[in-house]
Parts: structure tokens; C-alpha cells; sequence
């Protein structure tokens, strides 16, 4: 092999191993500064959603929580944005109404309880308590007549609180179970299902179809996101769950266009380096071969 094909070849391999490792740590570099990035914008989407819904989740079917969601998923790095409920409320009437097991008479409900796999039950309050201390405070009634108010003709209802644990997936219809007794101490055991729809808004894109990255690439470069939530309270109370995920698509995508343009002028700048070596080289060699 002759000295200008031996160089050749040499600052060949040379060229492509100092490539090789920018195009290492390039990549490397451009993947967490993506990361980071879209960490960053989840955490900012949860931080708007939770200030935003806090004043309006007292009615969670508000369509403004909608447009709310809507409106922060419209950035194309949140692959779904989800809200759903932390806790649900049972009167007596919504489990004596359900109940195949109770006629029209007048019922109260005692040892309310559900599978404790699927989430918890507590007493809230009682309906006609909460009637008569509004009533108070609406008509501003000061200590003297107070004593002389009298309190609504109301039939005492409890209220309950659901609250579903993590393994509960809004799975449908949530089995209770409890005791209901009436007027005469007559008590009969009975479990009702009642409907739990544990996501409030869900808001998700399929960007697959759009997808152009090669699986080999995806492969060797993987990525982790994990879906980030934030406890959204008012009252007191937790009232509801955002969860937000990034779209690891997005940064896949964005990670090849970086791959391929830095392939591209790599690939540019060792041709041209190949045309001047080869244009320096006959000009270093040309006086050799005169005879």
C-alpha cells in the first residue's frame, strides 16, 4: 500500500473516531437538556392547573375545568393530562333508593363499608345538622333568638365520603355494603352498587401515526417518563388529582432531527476534508513523479 493511501486510511479512522465520540456526547447532551426541559414543563402545567382548578372543583362538572385542561394540553410535549376525583359523597337516600332489599319505609343507614382494597368510607356530616347551622348563619340571628329558633322539620341523613385508593381504576360500579335499621329497630343487611367515575376530565393524544423515529434508535437511546400528580385541596379536603405525562415521542423526535443534522455535517465536512487532502496531497507528490 502506498504512503498516500496509508494516510489516507489513517486520518480516515482518525477523523471518524473523534466523530464518533462528538457525536456521543452531542446526543448524550441534547437528551438531557430535553429531559430536563420537558420535566420542567410538566411540573409548570401542574403548578397552572392546580392554582387554576382549586376556586372551581366545588362543582366538577363545571365545563370550565375542561377548557381549563384543554388549553394546557393544546402543547404538544404533554402526551395526557388527567383529572381525576379524590373523594365522593353517599347519602343514605342514594344507598336506600339503590337497595333491592329495603321497602319505602323510612330508613337509617349504619356500618356503612366497602372492600378496602378499592378505597375507604367516612362519615361527613348529617344534612339536617348542616341545614340548621347554615340557616343561622344566613339569617345572621343573634344569641337572643337563636335559643328560640327551631330547627327545620328535616329527616336526619347522613352524609359518607369515598375516598378510592391508588388501585382503584375507575373501574365502574363500587360495591357497598352496610346495615339499615328503621323506625321499629327493624335492621336488614344489604349491599348496593353505586357508580364511581373516578376521572373527571381526561384529555390524551395518540401521536403514533406520526411517529417517524426508527425503532433501532428508540431502542438504543431509551427514555423514561414518569407520570407526575399533584393533590389539588380546598377546605381542607382533598378535593381532586392532577396527573400530567410528557410525550416521549416529542423528544424522540426532536433527539433524530439532532442525530440526522449532525450526521449531515459531519458526513459534509469529511468530504470536503477529503477533496483538500487529495488536492494537497498531489500537490506534495506531483514533483515526485517527474522523471
Amino acid at each position: 500500500m502506498s504512503f498516500s493511501k496509508q494516510l489516507y486510511v489513517t486520518l480516515t479512522l482518525l477523523y471518524f473516531t473523534i466523530f464518533a465520540g462528538y457525536f456521543i456526547v452531542e446526543i448524550k447532551n441534547t437528551k438531557e437538556h430535553l429531559e430536563v426541559e420537558s420535566a420542567t414543563k410538566v411540573s409548570d402545567a401542574i403548578s397552572i392547573l392546580t392554582m387554576s382548578l382549586k376556586d372551581i372543583l366545588k362543582d366538577k362538572n363545571d365545563p370550565k375545568i375542561k377548557y381549563i385542561i384543554s388549553s394546557v394540553s393544546n402543547e404538544d410535549i404533554y402526551k395526557e393530562i388527567r383529572l381525576e376525583d379524590a373523594s365522593f359523597f353517599i347519602k343514605d337516600s342514594d344507598l336506600v333508593k339503590k337497595s333491592k332489599d329495603l321497602t319505602e319505609d323510612k330508613w337509617q343507614i349504619i356500618n356503612l363499608d366497602v372492600d378496602e382494597n378499592i378505597g375507604r368510607v367516612e362519615l361527613f356530616s348529617s344534612v339536617s345538622g348542616m341545614e340548621f347551622e347554615l340557616n343561622i348563619m344566613e339569617e345572621s340571628l343573634t344569641k337572643e333568638n337563636i335559643q328560640h329558633y327551631k330547627k327545620p322539620n328535616v329527616e336526619p341523613e347522613n352524609i359518607y365520603v369515598f375516598t378510592p385508593n391508588e388501585k382503584y381504576k375507575n373501574s365502574g360500579d363500587i360495591t357497598f355494603t352496610f346495615t339499615a335499621q328503621n323506625i321499629n329497630d327493624k335492621k336488614i343487611n344489604s349491599t348496593v352498587a353505586l357508580p364511581m367515575n373516578k376521572t373527571i376530565v381526561k384529555i390524551s393524544k395518540d401521536t403514533k401515526s406520526d411517529f417517524v423515529v426508527p425503532d433501532w434508535f428508540t431502542n438504543a437511546i431509551p427514555l423514561e417518563f414518569e407520570e407526575k400528580s399533584s393533590v389539588i385541596s380546598a377546605d381542607w379536603r382533598t378535593k381532586a388529582i392532577v396527573y400530567v405525562s410528557a410525550d416521549s415521542n416529542v423528544v424522540y423526535t426532536k433527539l433524530y432531527e439532532q442525530a440526522k443534522n449532525i450526521a449531515l455535517y459531519g458526513s459534509m465536512i469529511f468530504v470536503i476534508f477529503i477533496l483538500i487532502l487529495i488536492v494537497f496531497m498531489e500537490f506534495i507528490l506531483k514533483p515526485l513523479r517527474r522523471p
